[in-house]
């Protein structure tokens, strides 16, 4: 049976060691493929170097879009930087909604077997702000709506046995 794409979620964001990481999230009825858009090192190199460290990095600074709608799952699944989380290898997944922020974390295994972790924020793109701005809607209400969407997405793509490993927020 083929692989369903079951929606996208534009932008979604993660920390490292070596800085900001911006993904977008291409989630199919087997899968969630965080594909790296954006990768930003200024903060590290300002705290490594200053100012000039910074300006450094963020001349090392790196986008790349794709065409979602056309792209092969299996091809964006293969790219390196990108992070491929099975939706059978879901150990637990939590969406966590507050004042701090919106969050999911993921723990997952690994094709080895191993246990990883994976979070990530849920921050819409500025285009996203505009379009609610336009309905009326503030800010906060914006990135509300967002995150619910996100969390409507992943149930209706997760199977039911991974269901179970989910705490949703209301």
């Amino acid at each position: 049976m083929e692989e369903r794409k079951i929606g996208l979620v534009p932008k979604v964001q993660g920390q490292s060691m070596g800085g900001v990481r911006e993904y977008g999230l291409l989630v199919t009825d087997k899968r969630s493929i965080f594909v790296m858009e954006l990768k930003d090192s200024t903060g590290l190199g300002y705290s490594i170097g200053g100012i000039i460290g910074a300006a450094i990095a963020a001349s090392a600074r790196t986008r790349r879009t794709f065409d979602y709608d056309t792209a092969n799952p299996d091809v964006l699944g293969g790219m390196p930087d990108n992070v491929v989380i099975h939706h059978d290898a879901i150990e637990s997944l939590r969406f966590k909604f507050g004042a701090l922020g919106n969050f999911i974390q993921f723990k997952f295994r690994t094709a080895d077997g191993k246990t990883r972790k994976f979070q990530v924020s849920l921050f819409p793109k500025k285009e996203y702000f505009l379009e609610r701005k336009n309905m009326g809607k503030g800010r906060r209400e914006a990135i509300g709506e967002y995150a619910n969407e996100v969390q409507t997405l992943y149930r209706r793509a997760l199977p039911l046995a991974t269901t179970t490993k989910v705490v949703w927020s209301e």
